[in-house]
């Protein structure tokens, strides 16, 4: 029978096939094969969790052109304002038309019209719109790298989704190919048992097709999970499973020189992106320490202000000294300086912020820690891969030796059908190991890579 670790480990490809995030459009492309770096590229540019992260970073970078333009253009608010009022004729001395409630009516009544306009621009304010100008800046630095950090995790997922539907094509070939040879020896059964030559009976014919029947469920099973697999990496891709095809290569045995642990801890701390995210949104909060420890001083700022009314009821005054709301014209600038004396807010401000600051420092070294162990980690597990490619390579070349050996033994009509069975379960085995070891190599690399930094979706941009 084929073995319990086949099943187990063919239940692992089923799982990871839904290692991608599932739910995303996919947009058409025109028919024909796409290449793996296409489709990384795609995916960063198109992505819908890309797409929603270049939003919010569209959102930030308001902040900060709202910070650089409150340096040089002023404040401004307009404020129209009509309705109706009663006529009023001569002056506080000598009233005209004075009229009384009882003579009160819609004749009586105008209209007035008001304009108001207001000006405010800071001058000086002991560093408030520079603090807030780097807070801003950092904070645009933060996005971009959260930006290139959902580019970073979806890739991962793709490569990782690739790797799979790499392993279960190669499990589906394998499994064909079996699946031939034991055609053939049955072929073969058939014709001793019809010749009646004694060398074969029934019970032999049985027992092969028990495990042909059980090498044809997992071969059904594995097919399935091929077929998933593709329309899951063309979905997150954002292309038309329908209308393309990706090129699929066996999984490369090749093992690549490994590097000193030293490059790709270096290459972490200066490219992941979620350290420099962390980095610079550290850095915008101690902008924004400058900009509560300005509120200690005064603000220097210039007003302006237009005030302009109409009444076409009322008789204009020119006193001086008399106060006419409905009609009027006149204007001004000032200079100005403006100190708030809530100096135990500002305090407590100021020390929440100094706070926030320092736990974006200690969270800061915590990540590079964790950075520096997961690259640790996965440098290791290439390590280790390797050793069981190469110790799974001598079980395949004994398992693929038994094997042949035991099929033309049985040809020659010296072997008997139990000891192909065993040969073919015992190579279906190793070599599901040996697949096994070369997937796991090229996915702890991929691991590797991405958590040093790496950017595949930028390759031959």
């Amino acid at each position: 029978m084929i073995s319990q670790e086949v099943k187990k480990s063919r239940k692992k490809i089923i799982g990871l096939v839904f290692l991608g995030w599932l739910g995303f459009a996919a947009t058409g492309v025109q028919a024909g094969q796409v290449t793996l770096d296409y489709c990384l590229q795609k995916a960063a540019r198109e992505n819908p969790l890309v797409l929603k992260e270049q939003e919010k970073l569209a959102a930030v970078k308001t902040y900060l052109q709202e910070a650089r333009n409150s340096r040089f253009l002023p404040e401004l608010k307009l404020r129209l304002l009509t309705g109706p009022v009663t006529d009023a004729k001569g002056d506080v001395l000598a009233p005209q038309d004075k009229i009384t409630a009882d003579e009160l009516s819609f004749k009586t009544i105008g209209p007035f019209f008001q304009a108001e306009l207001d000006a405010l621009q800071p001058l000086y304010t002991f560093g408030a719109i520079s603090s807030a100008i780097k807070a801003a800046g950092q904070g645009v630095k933060a996005e971009e790298n959260k930006v290139e950090l959902a580019r970073a995790d979806l890739s991962n997922n793709l490569i990782d989704l690739y790797l799979a539907y790499q392993l279960a094509h190669e499990v589906n070939d394998l499994q064909n190919d079996l699946r031939g040879e034991l055609d053939k020896i049955d072929q073969k059964i058939q014709e001793w048992l019809t010749s009646g030559s004694g060398h074969v009976t029934q019970t032999d014919r049985l027992r092969l097709k028990v495990f042909t029947a059980l090498l044809e469920k997992e071969t059904l099973t594995s097919k399935k999970g091929l077929e998933q697999s593709r329309e899951v990496f063309f979905e997150l891709c954002g292309v038309s499973p329908a209308e393309s095809e990706i090129p699929i290569a066996p999984l490369s045995q090749d093992i690549s020189s490994l590097p000193d642990l030293q490059k790709y801890l270096d290459a972490a701390e200066a490219d992941r992106p979620e350290l420099k995210a962390l980095e610079a949104a550290a850095l915008a909060k101690k902008a924004m320490m400058g900009v509560a420890e300005s509120k200690y001083y005064p603000q220097i700022f210039l007003a302006g202000t237009f005030r302009y009314g109409y009444a076409p009821g009322r008789t204009p005054q020119d006193n001086p000294f008399v106060d006419d709301e409905f009609n009027y014209l006149y204007g001004g600038v000032v200079l100005g300086l403006e100190q708030k004396f809530g100096f135990h807010l500002t305090k407590q401000s100021l020390n929440r912020s100094r706070a926030e600051y320092r736990e974006l420092v200690y969270g800061q070294a915590a990540l590079k820690t964790g950075i520096k162990i997961e690259v640790e980690k996965n440098y290791r597990s290439v390590q280790e891969a390797v050793a069981r490619m190469q110790k799974t390579e001598e079980g395949l070349k004994a398992g693929r030796a038994w094997m042949f050996a035991a099929r033309e033994n049985y040809f020659l009509g010296v072997g008997d059908v139990k000891e192909v069975i065993d040969s073919f379960g015992a190579y279906l085995a190793v070599k599901w190991q040996s697949l096994e070891a070369i997937f796991d190599y090229q996915k702890c690399l991929n691991d590797l890579k991405i958590s040093a930094g790496e950017k595949p979706w930028s390759k031959n941009e």
